[in-house]
Order: structure tokens, then sequence, then C-alpha cells
């Protein structure tokens, strides 16, 4: 195992980032939706997966599979985007209609955590995962 972490280029290591970031977001959902009661969970478990294929495509070197993790966070950034359009909407407006007891704070560090995840994924799929 420690081979593989050794000699790698760049872009296993940014592929590695990106999976370590999706994973606290994924917890920190969990946590976070826990807290306020929230059970609409189908983002974390989204971000697990994504970041077990990218740790398969990037520990097995299966270059054709480092788009997938892209693809996950996204579909889970844009999964938790409308889910939580009423809370942000009624936090912005103040109006309170929609809110559910929501914190802005933790929605924007959320989405920011999954939408570095998917710019990072996105990069690592263009760079060198294993040199030559």
């Amino acid at each position: 195992m420690n081979n593989a972490f050794k000699n790698r280029p760049a872009g296993f290591y940014v592929g590695c980032v990106s999976a370590v970031i999706a994973l606290v977001a994924a917890f920190y959902h969990l946590g976070y939706s826990n807290a306020v009661g929230d059970a609409y969970n189908i983002v974390p478990v989204i971000l697990i997966i994504g970041a077990a294929i990218s740790a398969l495509a990037l520990l097995k070197d299966i270059h054709f599979l480092n788009i997938v993790p892209g693809v996950c966070y996204i579909s889970a950034f844009a999964l938790y985007l409308s889910s939580q359009m009423g809370n942000i909407s009624a936090k912005l407006s103040a109006n309170g209609v929609g809110d559910t007891g929501t914190s802005l704070s933790n929605l924007i560090v959320i989405l920011v955590l999954v939408l570095v995840s998917t710019v990072l994924a996105v990069a690592a799929c263009f760079m060198k995962q294993k040199k030559a």
C-alpha cells in the first residue's frame, strides 16, 4: 500500500483530495441534517459512492472510471441545491415562508464543499494518474 502513494503525478493527488473533500461534505451533511431533522439523505450516499469509485479508479489505475466521481459529485450538488431552494429563498428574503429552521451558512458550506470536490474531480480527469 505504501507503494501506491509513491511516485505519483499530481492528478493522483488531486483525485485523492477530491474524494476526501467529498467524504467530509457527506459526513458534514449527515451530521447537520440529523441535527435539524432533515431526512433527505440521498446526497451523502451519492457523495460516498463517488468517493468509493474515485478510490477504486485511483488505486487500481482504472483511468476510464475517473469521470464517474465528478458526475456523482455534480449530481449531489444539483440534488442538494434543488432540495434546499425553499430554505435558501426563505433565508435570503427573510419572510419565513418555507423556512425549516436550517442555517444558511451551513447550507452554503455543504454546497461549497461539494462544488470544490466536483471541480477537483473533473480536473483530475484531465491529469495524469500514473507515471508511464
